[in-house]
């Protein structure tokens, strides 16, 4: 997998797979749990999910009644998720380093835990800005 936009086949590879294996929806639904006792968004908030994967946060945070929209790069991940989708929770194939619907959501969140990327992504900086308010 060469360095430059080696995230394009990384999020379904083997060792993506491999590494999300054991990840379940208790751990998923402490971490949501915890997140918005501590945020503490209106039921109204629209929330976008960058990077979603296959939707695990995604369901949860619908479930609760918040209005969810999840992106990934990944088709594979995004199809999978497809099957949660109902009113208030939404899916699309999508890069991360694009802008998509600005100004459309009070909360993004990015649950993946090791976002190091070989090369600027200017837009990530830009959803970024209205967050550091907060």
């Amino acid at each position: 997998m060469p360095l430059r936009n080696w995230y394009k086949d990384w999020f379904n590879s083997t060792y993506y797979h491999l590494l999300y294996q054991n990840r379940n929806k208790e751990e998923a639904n402490e971490l949501i749990n915890n997140l918005l006792q501590y945020l503490k968004p209106a039921v109204s908030s629209a929330i976008l999910d960058v990077a979603c994967g296959k939707g695990r946060h995604c369901k949860i945070l619908a479930d609760k009644g918040f209005d969810v929209t999840g992106i990934d790069l990944t088709k594979q991940n995004i199809e999978s998720a497809k099957q949660f989708e109902f009113a208030h929770l939404h899916f699309f194939i999508h890069n991360m380093c694009r802008p998509f619907y600005m100004n459309c959501f009070d909360i993004a969140f990015n649950f993946l835990p090791y976002l190091s990327f070989s090369e600027p992504f200017p837009n990530i900086a830009m959803l970024s800005e209205p967050l550091l308010k907060v």
